[in-house]
C-alpha cells in the first residue's frame, strides 16, 4: 500500500480554512495566505 502525505501548499490551505471557520471561501483563502507569507 503506498503512503500519501500533504505537501507544504496543501497544508498550508488547510490550516488556513481551518483558522477561518465559516469566511473560509476561496478569494479569502488567498488573500489570508498571501498576507501570511507576505508573496503574491
Amino acid at each position: 500500500m503506498t503512503q500519501h502525505s500533504l505537501g507544504e501548499f496543501e497544508e498550508l490551505v488547510l490550516l488556513m480554512v481551518a483558522a477561518q471557520h465559516d469566511e473560509a471561501y476561496g478569494v479569502t483563502i488567498l488573500e489570508g495566505l498571501e498576507e501570511k507569507l507576505k508573496r503574491k
